[in-house]
């Protein structure tokens, strides 16, 4: 089983780029990997089937939908379909946290949200169909993992925080343990500020008034040093880059780069 290596920081940490940086690493290491970017990701799903027709074949028992559209289970949409239900077998706590309010813990996907839905949808069965095909391959690394699916679940609800603490905290202890997570951080807020300031802000972020993104940013931050903590504390190994400049981010990937190809 290939050594699953997720990705969790603020947005303007450069994240992505550190991904990419990692990448190209360990191919000129030629270490067998398979890096998964969320954007190459979409586009490759589009070109598979549409968005909405992926979602369906997840949600809705096979029984109706196969025959509705004579595509056997077979297929690629299929594969997906039977990918996503083992992985709710097998992470049943998790998929509760994810999908199902009880108690005090609230859903992060409300009202039937289908750009959150279909996100987790995206992830899981592809984190279950890598696992289960892992082919050749060493190491599996993936930007917008599970780790950083917490920030675009709860970063931008509104709920009190000691609820953001609760909910983070159960989401982080059940979802499935990577072996390394590489967090990025700056040493000031004011420089990922800038860098969004410059680059354009995550689209849900611009939709945000300036106040509303100083509190996502607060509440963002709470949610990388819970999953910081609590993944820690699972036995996770965290590997904390600084991204101030380049320098700092080469001795820092060469460090995590030699653990890895010593593997």
């Amino acid at each position: 089983m290939p050594a699953y290596i997720e990705f969790l920081g603020l947005p303007g940490t450069g994240k992505t780029h550190v991904y990419r940086r990692l990448s190209r690493e360990l191919a000129a290491l030629k270490l067998p990997f398979n890096s998964v970017e969320a954007r190459a990701f979409a586009v490759s799903l589009r070109s598979e089937h549409s968005a909405l027709r992926a979602r369906l074949l997840a949600l809705i028992p096979r029984k109706y939908i196969f025959p509705l559209l004579r595509q056997p289970p077979s297929t690629l949409a299929g594969r997906k379909f039977d990918a996503f239900q083992k992985f709710s077998t097998l992470h049943r706590d998790f998929s509760e946290a994810i999908f199902e309010a009880e108690g005090s813990r609230i859903s992060p996907i409300r009202n039937g949200d289908i750009y959150l839905l279909g996100m987790m949808m995206e992830i899981i069965w592809s984190h279950q169909m890598a696992l289960d095909n892992p082919g050749y391959l060493k190491f599996l690394l993936r930007d917008e993992g599970f780790s950083q699916r917490a920030i675009s679940l709860y970063g931008y609800h509104t709920d009190p925080l000691d609820h953001l603490e609760r909910n983070a905290r159960a989401y982080f202890s059940t979802m499935p343990l990577p072996d390394a997570v590489v967090v990025t951080t700056t040493s000031s807020l004011d420089i990922a500020k800038a860098r969004l300031e410059k680059r354009g802000y995550p689209y849900r972020m611009r939709m945000l008034t300036a106040d509303g993104r100083e509190k996502a940013f607060v509440r963002m931050g709470r949610i990388v040093e819970i999953g910081t903590e609590v993944l820690r504390q699972r036995g996770g190994r965290i590997v904390e880059i600084e991204n101030d400049d380049a320098g700092d981010i080469d001795r820092s990937l060469r460090a995590f780069v030699a653990e890895l190809a010593a593997r």
